[in-house]
């Protein structure tokens, strides 16, 4: 197994054992979330999934609000759709300042 295998194999891993240990929120993409992936794409250069992944960030901010919970971090390498939730005033994270 060649290297760039081996470190794939071992972040896929490490991902899977942190969705099992409950790190990650999973939601069902509905409607709202869809249709404000529309509104984002035209505001922001995304491709249509991440447009999709942003949208939900920002779903799940607006449910942490009253809640008076913290705000959330989003955590993407992608900087295109790193700028595009820092504009829509999202704290952001780059997973490529911690390899």
């Amino acid at each position: 197994m060649d290297a760039t295998c081996y470190r794939y194999r071992q972040r896929q891993c490490l991902f899977c054992g942190e969705c099992n240990q409950n790190q990650f929120r999973h939601i069902t993409v509905q409607s709202p979330i869809l249709l404000e992936a529309i509104d984002v794409v035209s505001k922001h250069p995304l491709r249509a999934y991440d447009a999709i992944q942003l949208s939900a960030a920002l779903y799940l901010q607006r449910v942490r609000v009253p809640m008076s919970l913290s705000r959330l971090t989003f955590l993407s390498a992608d900087k295109v759709l790193n700028q595009a939730a820092l504009a829509e005033g999202l704290l952001v994270d780059d997973s490529n300042d911690h390899t």
